[in-house]
């Protein structure tokens, strides 16, 4: 028997195909609202052909921010003839998501030469409200100028400099959601320093920038050693990194010479395709030492650093839109000028952790928030249990 405008549950990300062929369809075009009709929703619809004639249908590809509750009615009869849908997540499908609400901040260096020393602590907080971090955990090796990618449940955390300053290649991760310490994951290729990493929830890539061009990628989910992915197009030191549009892109931008000369170069690559990277166009202000980049599905943005030659950290943020290369647009600047800093996002609101504010005698313990999408400066979110500089960030979900 039949049901009669039956409640519907639709999975995020997946496809549904509404057959509209039969003749009782005739007079009754399908749309989508999620708010009680008040106007269509859009994201996804595809209509073919006309209702109650031969292949007419819907097609709806669901989006992963599609909201929670929505409803499919009849534009000539409105809601009376629809019902609801029920959007939920599909625990079949894998996440791409490459950030969560759990920050992750990573070892560092804690006081500078002569003296020389680098933690292996991993701090947390939760970015949807203004805390202070609390201890998650340790990762078996001390290192600072080391990089950091996740997805929404697992952080990885590859190379750098240990205590002694030698060189690192060893990876190691943390399960997001249980504080803890780290776990061996297996070994890059080739020790490296000055990494930064992107994700597209699924994939990992560990870019070397002491003066090398190599990339490397992993499988997040997977243990193992790292694969060679592609080589940048520059031979820089200190630039940052950052995932974009969904995940489908990675971005490289900034860095320096030993000259010093900075750049101004953003680089892309794409993720789940292994090759060098294109020109994706300039930051607003060259810079390097150790700027930071965050990002959602939308925006890239990049934060601080050094623009000079001398000891003057940059307040900078400037951001790109991850699917259309061109130049940076400014956004606001951080409360404090860093070099050194690190930092990440949940998608809404970026955090800017630890760093220097002048050469690098001075190490930080503040954490500055901004929000991704709305153009603004940078405001106070805490601190950070330990003023540091020279760690990574990455975020991922708390439960």
């Amino acid at each position: 028997m039949a049901i009669l405008r039956p409640k519907l549950k639709f999975f995020k990300g997946s496809t549904y195909v509404i057959d509209q062929s039969d003749s009782s369809n005739a007079g009754h075009p399908l749309k989508f609202t999620a708010d009680s009709g008040v106007s269509e929703y859009t994201s996804g619809v595809t209509a073919t052909g006309t209702p109650g004639q031969a292949g007419a249908k819907t097609t709806f590809v669901v989006p992963n921010d599609a909201p929670e509750n929505m409803m499919y009615y009849c534009t000539a009869h409105g809601i009376g003839m629809g019902q609801k849908i029920k959007i939920v997540t599909n625990p079949s499908i894998p996440s791409t998501k490459w950030y969560g609400d759990r920050a992750l901040v990573s070892a560092g260096l804690i006081s500078n030469y002569p003296n020389t020393d680098a933690r292996n602590q991993i701090e947390y907080f939760d970015i949807t409200t203004n805390s202070n971090s609390s201890l998650f955990g340790e990762l078996f090796a001390t290192r600072y100028n080391h990089g950091s990618l996740s997805d929404e449940t697992r952080a990885v955390f590859a190379g750098g400099n240990d205590v002694a300053g030698n060189n690192l290649n060893s990876i190691e991760y943390i399960t997001s959601s249980t504080t803890g310490n780290g776990s061996d994951f297996g070994d890059l290729y080739a020790t490296r320093v000055q990494l930064a990493g992107v994700s597209n929830g699924t994939r990992g890539i560990f870019a070397s920038h002491d003066y090398s061009q190599d990339m490397e990628h992993i499988t997040i989910q997977t243990t193992g050693n790292g694969s060679d992915f592609g080589d940048l197009s520059n031979n820089v030191l200190q630039n940052s990194s950052m995932s974009g549009t969904d995940g489908t892109y990675g971005l490289f931008a900034g860095g320096l010479t030993w000259a010093p000369v900075f750049y101004d170069v953003i680089q892309y690559v794409t993720i789940s395709t292994a090759g060098n990277t294109q020109d994706f166009g300039d930051l607003s202000v060259a810079r390097g030492v150790s700027q930071t980049s965050i990002a959602n599905d939308n925006r890239v943005c990049f934060a601080g650093g050094n623009s000079t030659a001398t000891s003057t950290n940059s307040d900078v943020i400037d951001y790109v839109v991850a699917s259309t290369p061109g130049n940076a647009t400014d956004l606001g600047n951080l409360s404090i000028a860093m070099r050194y800093l690190s930092g990440t996002n949940n998608g809404t609101t970026g955090v800017v952790v630890g760093g220097s504010n002048d050469n690098g005698t001075t190490f930080r313990n503040d954490i500055q928030k901004f929000t991704i999408d709305i153009a603004g400066n940078a405001s106070d979110f805490g601190d950070l249990a330990v003023a540091v500089q020279k760690n990574s960030s990455t975020s991922a979900n708390a439960s």
